[in-house]
Formats: C-alpha cells, structure tokens, sequence
C-alpha cells in the first residue's frame, strides 16, 4: 500500500473509511455553501442515503470489528443521526416560516385598504373628537 506521504490521503483503514461516509453525509446536511450564496448547500435525501449505508456497514460487519471500532462506528452514526434530526428540523421550521409569511402577504394583498368613504368618516371623527 502507498503512504500518506506518496498520496496525500491517510492510511486506508476501517476509520478512514467511516470518516469517508461521514464527510459525504455532512455535505448532504450543508457543510458546504451555495456556490451563488451564503446559504448551505442541503440535501437531505443524499444524507439519509450515507446514513443508510453506514448502517449497512454496522450491519454486515457485526462480529467482525474491534471493540474499538464498533464504538468508533456506533458514536459516528448517532452523531449523524442528531445532525440530521436537526437539520431537518432547522428546514421544517424554515419552510413553515416561509409558509406563514406568504399566507400573511396574500391577506394583505387580498384585503381591501380603506374606502374612500372610511377615510371621510375618519377624517370627519377626528374633527369632531
């Protein structure tokens, strides 16, 4: 196998592999930012997708690992189980934000101003108040 040295890339290794999957996942959950704003690039989907196969691995590997890299493989999915509960939850609360803020401007938009008579009454209970 090469090294480090001759490839730039770590010692392939069961962790390495891991930490693969996790970079892919995180990408999904919006490490990275919109090319055309400041705004992370989600993909929920495609991050479920690396989780799934991250559980696969736990799956097909029972038995076979260390102690040391059950856990390491365990912690890594929970944490990226709790990213992307969050980043869910961030987009489902931005979406309905989004939803209530254009129910409110088709209110406004659809009810009237005041009438041309509302203003004379107005202007007329005000000279008199």
């Amino acid at each position: 196998m090469a090294t480090q040295e001759q490839t730039g890339y770590p010692q392939p290794s069961f962790e390495a592999l891991v930490n693969f999957f996790l970079e892919q996942a995180f990408l999904g959950l919006g490490a990275v930012k919109r090319p055309d704003s400041d705004e992370p690039l989600i993909n929920l989907p495609f991050a479920r997708f690396v989780i799934d196969l991250l559980e696969v691995v736990e799956e097909k590997t029972e038995g076979n690992l260390t102690a040391p890299e059950r856990n390491y493989l365990r912690n890594k999915l929970y944490d990226l189980r709790m990213a992307y509960v969050r980043v869910a939850e961030a987009q489902k609360a931005a979406q309905e934000k989004r939803a209530t803020a254009e129910a409110k401007s088709q209110q406004s938009a659809e009810s009237p101003g005041p009438s041309p008579e509302d203003d004379l009454k107005a202007a007329s209970d005000s000279k008199e108040g």
